[in-house]
């Protein structure tokens, strides 16, 4: 109470309270006024010390609240190509070409190629980025390998019962693609396995995830796409696509091996429709 007193009250009760205060106490002012060095440090060690700790908020809160990076123009042309290339390719080659000849097929696969190439000129030149941004070269080729084996027989096991209960027989594409040489068809599933993959597994689901959405919105969005592309195998071929493509996305988010993805999906598109063709 003296030592409050001593701070608040007036000059008159000031002086009294100073009377009343014991000698040990009075005593202390003498103590520190004997050693201004010490004193002195030690208040610029206190006052560095926290400089430094207040600033260190204003650091993090500086690093926190930092603007998030603009989403490229590059990227956002990279995702319309993923999503939307093969199927624009497609159409541009059946309206110019109606009839399923040698010739559309041929003009048809170098467009879906050329597809693909333009993603990867996008990934390393227009982003700058590397193919592991896209789950490239993330895991070694001999895993890759048995995962996408792996992932094939999964695939080709589940693909099979779907198309039993919806009775799929392949489709008008099935038997246009009955007229296309071995060799080409072979080309096909490769492509499909590749470029497919590449578009709607690798590229699609990382930068819609860059761009916020979650995992699994990210890989259902372009799983939708991939699944109503094959409009033109009717609707069990659609119903096909999104298990078989829900199956792959998954792997995907899980493994984030986009080898392991192309290898299962050629795997699976290999065993149904050049195998067959290789047994006659």
């Amino acid at each position: 109470m003296n030592l409050l007193t001593c701070t608040i009250g007036p000059p008159a009760r000031k002086l009294q309270a100073l009377r009343s205060v014991p000698s040990h106490i009075s005593d202390v002012p003498i103590v520190l006024a004997r050693s201004p060095v010490s004193h002195r440090s030690n208040l610029a060690t206190q006052s560095g010390s926290a400089s430094t700790s207040s600033l260190a908020p204003v650091r993090q809160m500086t690093e926190t609240t930092a603007a998030p990076k603009r989403t490229s123009p590059v990227t956002c042309v990279g995702l319309f190509v993923a999503l939307f290339g093969m199927l624009l390719a497609r159409q541009v080659v059946n309206r110019v070409w109606p009839d399923a000849t040698f010739k559309a097929a041929l003009i048809k696969e170098a467009g879906m190629w050329l597809v693909g190439a333009v993603l990867l000129v996008i990934i390393k030149v227009g982003e700058r980025q590397p193919l592991s941004s896209i789950g490239l070269g993330t895991a070694r080729w001999g895993k890759s390998i048995l995962w996408g084996l792996l992932l094939g027989v999964v695939c080709l096991l589940v693909g099979g019962l779907v198309a039993a209960l919806t009775g799929f027989t392949g489709g008008e594409a099935g038997k246009a693609m009955e007229k296309l040489p071995t060799w080409l068809l072979f080309l096909i599933v490769i492509r499909a396995g590749v470029v497919e993959e590449l578009c709607y597994r690798g590229y699609a689901i990382e930068r819609l995830h860059a761009l916020g959405l979650p995992r699994g919105l990210a890989a259902g969005v372009p799983l939708l796409i991939f699944g109503l592309g094959h409009w033109t195998g009717g609707w069990a071929n659609i119903v096909i696509a999104l298990v078989l493509g829900g199956i792959l996305a998954l792997f995907f988010v899980w493994r984030r091996d986009l080898a392991a993805n192309m290898i299962g999906h050629w795997f699976v598109d290999f065993v149904v429709n050049v195998i067959p063709r290789l047994l006659r």
